[in-house]
C-alpha cells in the first residue's frame, strides 16, 4: 500500500512539473484580440487560435509583442502593423491586412485572404480557393498553389518562372522568388501562373473592400 501511494503522488508531482513548465500550449479566443509591445505568447502558448464571438466578427489588432503562430477562424479580420509571429493562418474567410511587422510564414488556405502592404515575411504561400493581394513590404519566397490567386500592385515588372521583379507605389524596388514545394505543387501548375501582375492602388480601407470583391470575381471567372 505505501509502495502504491508513494507511486501516485509521484505521478501527480509530474503532473505539478509539467503544468509548471508548460502552463498552456494555446491560447482559445472567441471575441477581439490585442496584442501590443510586451505581451509575450512565445514559446508557452504555442498556437493563439481566434474565433468569431456569437454573431460577430472578431477584430484582432497586433502592434507589438511577439507570438509563435496566430490561427485566425471563421471570418476574424486581423490587422498586423507590428509586432513578430512566426506563423499566422487566415482560414475560412478571415482576412490579414499586414502593414508591418514581421513574420516567417503566413499561409492563408480555404477562402482566406492576405493584404500585404509593409512588414516582411520570410514565405508567403497560398492555398485552397486563398487570394493574396500583395502591394508592399519585403517577400524572400512567394508560393501559390490548387486555385489561390496572387494579385501584385506595382510598376516596371519583370516575371519568370523563378520569379518577379519590379517597384512598388511609392518607387521602392521588390525582388521575389518562386517557390513551388514538392509536397504541394500538382504536375503541371506553378506560382507562376497563379500571379496577376496590376497597376499600383493606394491600400487604404475602401480598397482593400474593391480588391476582395475583385479577387472573388477572379474567381468565379476562372471557373465558369
Amino acid at each position: 500500500m505505501a509502495k502504491r501511494n508513494l507511486t501516485i503522488w509521484l505521478m501527480i508531482l509530474l503532473v505539478f512539473i509539467c503544468l509548471r513548465v508548460n502552463p498552456a500550449v494555446a491560447l482559445l479566443i472567441y471575441g477581439d484580440f490585442t496584442m501590443q509591445d510586451g505581451d509575450d505568447y512565445y514559446p508557452t502558448k504555442e498556437n493563439v487560435t481566434i474565433h468569431d464571438s456569437t454573431g460577430q466578427t472578431s477584430i484582432v489588432t497586433i502592434m507589438g509583442g511577439r507570438a509563435y503562430a496566430l490561427l485566425l477562424l471563421d471570418s476574424v479580420i486581423a490587422n498586423m502593423s507590428g509586432g513578430a509571429i512566426t506563423y499566422i493562418s487566415p482560414r475560412g474567410t478571415s482576412t490579414l491586412n499586414f502593414t508591418g511587422g514581421s513574420s516567417y510564414n503566413i499561409k492563408p488556405y480555404y477562402s482566406g485572404t492576405v493584404n500585404m502592404i509593409g512588414g516582411s515575411v520570410t514565405y508567403l504561400s497560398a492555398f485552397d480557393s486563398s487570394t493574396m493581394n500583395i502591394m508592399g513590404g519585403s517577400i524572400g519566397n512567394l508560393s501559390a498553389y490548387h486555385s489561390s490567386i496572387i494579385n501584385v500592385f506595382g510598376t516596371d515588372f519583370l516575371v519568370n518562372q523563378s520569379g518577379l521583379t519590379g517597384k512598388w507605389a511609392d518607387g521602392t524596388p521588390f525582388s521575389i522568388s518562386f517557390f513551388d514545394h514538392p509536397g504541394h505543387i500538382t504536375p503541371g501548375d506553378s506560382t507562376y501562373q497563379h500571379v496577376n501582375l496590376l497597376p499600383p492602388v493606394i491600400p487604404e480601407p475602401a480598397t482593400l473592400l474593391l480588391l476582395g470583391l475583385g479577387a472573388v470575381m477572379l474567381r468565379r471567372k476562372g471557373g465558369a
